[in-house]
């Protein structure tokens, strides 16, 4: 069963299925409309209707298909819905109208979402079988051709994830990552980001996950994939692909730096960027690593694109390219601060503003004004009508909570 979207109707306050059955029809004019709504489903619309509703900067994870029963393009939507205010100042609603028409979406997949999920699949699978029947020059079908595939008479790289784990330091006067001392060659006794290869059977991401895990004992924290590291002679073993993913963990959670199977020693080192240099150290054990970062520039179509090159200046240095992996990671950070809400992962669920102040400091390498702070960040947090002492000062201050806008 495939739904059918009649907009017809101006007002767009009417829909129908597509047996054209009056009593599905309803109007929802007077339906109170929510300035933000959210709804996860597997969403199967009339290519059309997404671009009627103008809807498409509101949809992520799109993938189109070639629908040969229909004639016409049609997308399928992994929908993870939201209303976003786009740039809108204060707390200003978005119009009437968007509104409505998103709610006249919504009811279609509320009501019809069997229909919806169940036509999904038989089309998918209409589609696979397509695919299945047509043959190659060779006049193999694709089972016909994997059957002979010989994998083993091509060079395959190995795969492997590094991790980039921050956190703040216990006065938040700084940033501290983790770090393993190998235990093994290559680069025996050097100091390196904690990793692995990927196995046959996970992702990347769930590798990344695994070795989190491992090596912190923590789950369900901030995870991102970084960058992709790919020269060929990064290690000197064999042509090995690096995945990097940046991990941050809250300040209130107490980690302890633990060596896996393959270390020798896992510390925590203050990490600071700032001067064009990047330096790691553990005062503790008087280790410390520098490098200095040389700016170069890359043609890149008609365009020269600057970026840093990490070159070491200290007597100890860090295992493979792992120092240009932590160069992209603070760069990242230091970016996205700016326009996204990933600082919050840096600080517990109750925490105060001076706290949450200077975290954004110490990422971005300099004081902010406080007035201008939390004009920026007032419809991020909630108070939660309670004080506590911040780790930045000695006088109380309200406790605050992250809450999306």
């Amino acid at each position: 069963m495939w739904l059918w979207h009649d907009f017809s109707d101006e007002s767009g306050s009417k829909y129908s299925d597509q047996y054209g059955d009056s009593s599905n029809c309803m109007d929802i004019s007077s339906v109170p409309v929510r300035r933000r709504q959210q709804y996860r489903t597997l969403l199967w619309p009339c290519w059309h209707c997404i671009e009627h509703l103008s809807l498409q900067k509101y949809i992520s994870d799109t993938c189109e298909y070639e629908v040969c029963t229909f004639g016409k393009k049609c997308t399928i939507v992994n929908f993870d819905f939201e209303i976003r205010k786009s740039g809108r100042a204060g707390n200003e609603k978005l119009p009437a109208y968007f509104c409505k028409k998103v709610k006249i979406l919504l009811d279609i997949v509320a009501k019809n979402y069997y229909y919806i999920k169940q036509g999904s699949k038989l089309l998918l699978n209409e589609i696979q079988e397509k695919r299945m029947e047509k043959v190659n020059a060779d006049g193999l079908t694709e089972e016909e051709f994997l059957a002979k595939y010989q994998p083993g008479n091509y060079k395959r790289p190995s795969v492997t994830v590094d991790m980039m784990v921050l956190r703040m330091m216990q006065r938040l006067e700084g940033m501290e990552i983790l770090l393993i001392q190998r235990k093994n060659h290559p680069y025996i006794d050097t100091w390196a980001l904690p990793g692995g290869f990927v196995d046959i059977d996970e992702s990347a991401y769930h590798a990344a996950a695994r070795e989190l895990q491992e090596e912190t004992g923590l789950q369900d924290v901030y995870l991102e994939q970084l960058y992709t590291m790919s020269q060929p002679d990064r290690d000197p073993r064999m042509r090995v692909i690096d995945i990097a993913y940046i991990a941050l963990l809250p300040y209130d959670k107490a980690v302890e730096a633990k060596a896996g199977d393959d270390a020798k020693d896992a510390l925590w080192f203050q990490i600071t960027y700032e001067n064009h240099k990047i330096k790691l150290q553990n005062k503790e054990q008087n280790i410390s690593i520098e490098y200095a970062l040389i700016e170069k520039e890359f043609p890149n179509g008609v365009l020269k694109i600057k970026n840093y090159i990490p070159e070491q200046i200290s007597e100890e240095a860090l295992a493979f390219d792992h120092a240009q992996i932590i160069l992209e990671g603070l760069m990242r950070l230091r970016n996205k601060v700016s326009y996204t809400d990933v600082a919050f992962n840096l600080v517990p669920r109750e925490f105060t503003l001076p706290d949450l102040q200077k975290v954004y400091e110490v990422i971005l390498g300099e004081e902010l004004y406080k007035t201008n702070f939390r004009s920026k960040v007032k419809n991020k947090v909630v108070s939660l009508g309670k004080s506590g002492k911040p780790l930045s000062g000695n006088r109380k201050a309200a406790l605050y909570q992250y809450c999306e806008e």
